[in-house]
């Protein structure tokens, strides 16, 4: 049977999407098998875990596939830097050990090989309600990238010539954000970060960028023919065939 890979967006402090009745899926899957989630994690928040949060970790980290994240603007970036740092699928990752299996998370710049497919990781971006919460216990400014976190991923693109099969972001490239936020007036239209992927976009060699962030279960083509979709609810497996369609699609409706 082929390994599979399957994306999902924000989870905000919850496991229950990779409940069965969110994931029947997953029950069949094996550690060969992996499960990306892109951003607002919240499952890695309080800085001593709740009760709650260490029932959510233990859930996942149980499950039979390979659970690998990455981080958003919701998340306690520090916390979760603070962990153990380990060579995997190419990378450097951070690992959390503790609860009945393995949760990896991903670090901006590295490119992975998963499965024979490159993906470059991409943390961060804006929250829109940092006004309504507290540094260091409720919001944290690593959701912007750093100067060094830039020079990383521009540095280990060069590395790889500018291609990749597949981009794993928050937020997403500036250029796009419209077609996946329907309020024109939101901060999100002014993040740092989507300046940040737009500057790589433009340069890369991609089959797709996976992202969250907005809350909806869209995608995308732009005019260059580069496909975008955002995740929302239970995991997706990521279908390469239905890409190329709907890229071959949008190509004959030129």
């Amino acid at each position: 049977m082929e390994n599979k890979i399957f994306l999902i967006g924000d989870t905000h402090g919850t496991g229950a999407l990779f409940a069965n009745k969110h994931f029947p899926e997953g029950k069949d899957l094996t550690e060969d098998d992996v499960v990306i989630q892109l951003g607002d994690w919240g499952l890695v928040w309080d800085n001593f875990e709740s009760n709650e949060e260490k029932y959510w970790l233990n859930f996942v980290a149980s499950k039979p596939w390979t659970q690998l994240v990455l981080l958003g603007n919701h998340d306690n970036h520090p916390k979760v830097w603070g962990l153990p740092q380990e060579q995997k699928f190419g990378g450097t990752v951070y690992c959390d050990h503790r609860f009945g299996g393995t949760i990896w998370y991903l670090k901006t710049g590295e490119i992975y090989t998963i499965q024979d497919k490159t993906f470059l990781a991409v943390h961060g971006g804006i929250s829109i309600d940092k006004h309504l919460r507290q540094e260091g216990r409720s919001w944290w400014p690593t959701e912007m990238l750093s100067k060094e976190q830039e020079e990383d991923v521009l540095n280990n693109l060069d590395k790889v010539n500018w291609k990749v099969d597949y981009l794993l972001s928050h937020t997403v490239a500036d250029s796009v954000v419209y077609a996946f936020l329907d309020n024109p007036n939101s901060e999100k239209f002014r993040d740092p970060v989507s300046r940040f992927l737009e500057f790589v976009c433009n340069k890369l060699e991609f089959k797709a960028n996976f992202f969250g962030h907005f809350h909806n279960a869209r995608e995308y083509i732009d005019a260059s023919g580069d496909y975008y979709r955002c995740f929302w609810g239970g995991p997706t497996e990521l279908d390469e065939t239905y890409i190329l369609d709907q890229k071959q699609k949008w190509l004959d409706e030129k």
